[in-house]
Order: C-alpha cells, then structure tokens, then sequence
C-alpha cells in the first residue's frame, strides 16, 4: 500500500511538471486560494487516480480534458473514474481546453458557482461556509445559517446558448456539456 502511495506521489510531482496550458491557465487563477478562498491542489492523488484539481475541503474535483478524451476507450474509462469518485462523495466539474482557451472567466465564474452551492448544501450540516481572513491566513467558519439553495445546475458556460444540459453521471457527479460532448456521446 506505502508502495502505490509513493508512485503515486511521484506521479503526481511528474505531471505537476508536465501541465498542459490549459491547466496551467487554471492553475494560475485557482492557486492561493484566489477563488473564495477554497485551496485548490493540483494534480493530487485520489485513491488509485490522479486528478487535475481537488478541493479537498468541498471533495470537488475539476479535470481539464483536451481531444484524447472523446476516444471511446478514453470515454470509458472517464466513466470509470467518475463512478470511482461519486461512490466516495467527490463531486465532479469537467472542462474542455477549449473552454479555458476561450472563456476563462466563464469557466472560473461556473466553478465558484459550484463552489458556493457545494458549501452552501453540504458543508456544516447545510449551513454557509464562509471564509475568513486573518493575519494573511484564511480559513473556513460554519455559520449555522441554512441556505436550503437549489440543487446545483450543470452547463457548459457555452450551453447558455444552446439548450441546457443534463448530468451524464447519477449521484454527485457533475459533467459540464459542450457541444463538443454532445456529439461525441451520441
């Protein structure tokens, strides 16, 4: 078991070292907890996977995926990793590099938005998670106030414009849809 921890920690340091651009323009407006003061790790190790980003406190995962993951082996095994995560209360946000190529802002404005819901319906038995800031520090603090919010809406930041999207995966997983997925599931 200390043996797959390590190659996975080894791992994890190689593909750090390795990120594609698209991670790295996320990576740059996800680290020191520049989204509501969430700290965000990358390429981190889960179980048996790596994922590209985690959020260990809201258990939410967001993994940037470029052309190799609309092969049908890649898809599947997407498919896997979700159903992996779901059944262990991760919460999932998928991008394309597109999506971060052409609308960065969008595509940080839909993760705080999942961020916000996750702490607003789970953190705390329901209450709002909120964050605080002291001496340069931040932390987290349970309010007790319960928000009772709508369940969280996936969608592509694209899909405003097109019809609006369904969840591939049940349970907490959240798929976030282009036009570019559409296809590739039909």
């Amino acid at each position: 078991m200390r043996d797959n921890r390590l190659v996975s920690t080894q791992r994890a340091r190689k593909l750090r070292a390795n990120m594609t651009k698209a991670e790295i323009r996320l990576w740059l407006r996800l680290r020191t907890r520049q989204l509501l003061g969430y700290k965000f790790r990358r390429q981190h190790p889960i179980g048996p996977y790596i994922v590209d980003f985690a959020c260990l406190s809201l258990r939410l995962i967001i993994e940037v995926d470029g052309a190799t993951h609309s092969t049908d082996l890649q898809i599947a095994h997407d498919k896997r990793r979700t159903r992996y995560f779901t059944a262990r209360g991760w919460r999932i946000l998928r991008f394309f590099n597109t999506d971060i190529y052409d609308d960065l802002d969008s595509t940080i404005d839909r993760i705080a938005e999942e961020t916000r819901n996750i702490s607003a319906s789970s953190a705390c038995g329901g209450g709002v998670l909120r964050s605080l800031g002291e001496e340069g520090r931040r932390g987290t603090e349970c309010s007790g106030e319960n928000t009772n919010s709508a369940p969280p809406q996936s969608g592509h930041p694209a899909s405003a414009r097109t019809a609006p999207p369904q969840a591939e995966e049940p349970g907490n997983a959240l798929f976030l849809q282009s036009p570019v997925a559409e296809r590739r599931d039909a």
